[in-house]
């Protein structure tokens, strides 16, 4: 990992962190969901929002255009971009350097940075007392170790049956060797891979209960990858499918897991970085097992190992975490579902208010709406997690898709009654459905 401190990584500007949900553009990649984490004059920093799958395959030098939504007091939604170049990469981000920033964009960026501090001010004081979480966080960590041990020694148990089963099926002799290797590595190795998979998920975990927010990352170098940065990819490529499957299958639970870990710890919490997800968990178990190498068709058996133990189990985990949280008191009275009805109200009310807002020019100091909140009756007391104050997974309702239930036009066409863009006004595109939890564009 690059040693933030060394006087080759120190940044010219100091950073300023601002959560906000965007879409990047750029030739090698087309349009992608991501984050803007944080930014200076100089560039910004953003979080790929793609499904827990394989990072898109951007490269240092490639030129690229971020857009992201804003919400005007008196004119509803407008898009907002920015342009710059990749300056570096990493399993889950990449870093920009600005072509150019103008006043009004830097003006917007700074409030949306200012609701950012508001909202992780507004976490930490509905936070729990330090006692009362230092207790919290180490019977999470108990529960995740439990669960763990129980899910690989069963990962383990079931990927020997079938690198076995598969090792009789090679169609020759070197596809049969090499399935035969794997087997005796796995076991070889088996309580090597069992810390490596421990140690990031407690990484993960105390960056939370530190406040941090964010867990392992490593920076590409170079114009290529390793050997090890290829497998990597290739794994996770073909864990992304799993993923995203997982993801949609326990939406209900991981929103509620997401939110009760953000009050707990009293910010935001990246679905990449939260321990419980999905993403991170199957990550981390496939990352146990690169060290042994595996080649492709070994590997493919360990994929469809990991998908077939992890299914049944997360569903357990996750519901003894819910209601452990919930039991301390930590929004239990969470409801995934009213908070859906209510976001759809949001998502009409704010159609219809942008029908009657028309185009105009750029936004001006006194026009920018300094932050929203999810209305009361989304979740009693429960976070949101965004500056615009809607909660993970969804897109901003006035810009992104409507959400379940609400009636739209035909596709490309814009909803009833809503607002055209002006001439040489860009579309707020829409977030991607399987782009995971994210923190929503809200109002600035």
């Amino acid at each position: 990992m690059t040693d933030s401190t060394s006087p080759e990584n120190q940044r010219r500007y100091p950073r300023q962190e601002l959560i906000h949900d965007a879409t990047v553009t750029g030739d090698r990649i087309g349009e992608q969901p991501c984050q803007i984490r944080d930014y200076c004059p100089g560039g910004m920093f953003l979080a790929w929002r793609h499904g827990g799958g394989a990072p898109p395959p951007l490269a240092r030098g490639d030129r690229v255009k971020v857009t992201f939504g804003v919400r005007l007091k008196e004119r509803g939604e407008r898009s907002q971009e920015v342009t710059g170049t990749v300056a570096w990469t990493f399993d889950h981000g990449f870093g920009i350097a600005f072509e150019q920033l103008d006043s009004d964009t830097a003006r917007i960026l700074s409030k949306l940075a200012e609701a950012t501090r508001r909202r992780k001010e507004q976490l930490r004081k509905t936070a729990p007392p330090p006692a009362e979480a230092g207790a919290l966080w180490q019977k999470l960590r108990t529960l995740l170790d439990q669960h763990l041990r129980l899910i690989l020694a069963d990962l383990l148990r079931q990927v020997d049956e079938q690198l076995f089963q598969d090792a009789a099926k090679a169609t020759s002799n070197a596809e049969q060797a090499d399935f035969f290797a794997a087997i005796k590595a796995i076991k070889r190795e088996r309580e090597a891979i069992t810390r490596r998979v421990e140690e990031q998920l407690h990484e993960r975990l105390e960056g939370l209960q530190g406040g941090q927010g964010s867990g392992p990352r490593q920076e590409a170098g170079g114009n290529g990858l390793s050997l090890v940065d290829e497998q990597e990819f290739e794994t996770f490529l073909a864990l992304s499918s799993t993923i995203a499957r997982l993801e949609q299958q326990y939406k209900k639970e991981l929103f509620c897991i997401e939110q009760r870990l953000s009050r707990l710890s009293g910010g935001e919490v990246d679905p990449e970085d939260n321990p419980f997800g999905v993403a991170a968990l199957l990550k981390s178990i496939a990352r146990g097992f690169l060290p042994l190498a595996l080649g492709k068709a070994p590997t493919m058996s360990l994929i469809h190992s990991i998908e077939a133990t992890a299914a049944p189990s997360l569903g357990h985990l996750y519901r003894e975490a819910n209601e452990l949280l919930a039991g301390a008191g930590v929004l239990p009275d969470l409801d995934y579902d009213r908070h859906q009805e209510a976001l759809r109200r949001q998502y009409l009310e704010r159609r219809k208010s942008a029908s009657r807002s028309p185009a105009g020019p750029a936004p001006r100091e006194e026009d920018l709406i300094p932050s929203g909140t999810v209305p009361p009756e989304a979740e009693p007391g429960a976070v949101s997690s965004g500056p615009g104050g809607m909660a993970a997974g969804h897109p901003h309702p006035a810009t992104g898709p409507p959400p379940p239930g609400v009636p739209h036009g035909p596709a490309g066409a814009a909803p009833s009654g809503a607002r055209q863009p002006a001439a040489g006004e860009q579309q707020v595109p829409a977030a991607s459905p399987s782009a995971g939890p994210a923190s929503p564009s809200g109002a600035v």
